[in-house]
């Protein structure tokens, strides 16, 4: 009963989260979260006191199997994940660690993924 009553806070939190906040930190996104959520608060719209983007639309099945793709075990990691996974356009990684690299090309081995690099000679053949 108490999720539904949160439904659309959490909805309206989760669809800013994919949408604008796949780039920042994970401090700066909890600042942005917790300034969202007094917002949503003002406004008189409730949403959970533990908000969390894995809890709302993470499916424990499916985080389980992106973890043995490779994805890190780590809350940021998984959120980027549902990020990933939920956005429209095609993200930009920013990965010195080569984790994103590993996760995807683990998580798209079985569908022709296609590893191209700006130096190939067979770039525009590979596009």
């Amino acid at each position: 009963s108490e999720n539904y009553s949160n439904l659309i806070g959490d909805l309206l939190l989760c669809s800013g989260i994919v949408a604008y906040l796949g780039p920042l930190t994970a401090e700066f996104r909890l600042q942005v979260i917790s300034d969202w959520t007094a917002a949503l608060l003002d406004q008189r719209l409730s949403c959970s006191n533990n908000f969390s983007l894995v809890s709302v639309l993470g499916s424990p099945a499916e985080i389980q199997t992106w973890q043995l793709y490779g994805l890190p075990k780590d809350n940021f990691s998984t959120e980027n994940a549902i990020i990933l996974n939920l956005a429209r356009r095609w993200p930009l990684c920013i990965d010195p660690q080569a984790q994103a690299v590993k996760f995807i090309r683990g998580k798209e081995r079985h569908s022709q993924l296609a590893v191209a690099r700006l130096t190939d000679g067979n770039l525009m053949r590979l596009l």
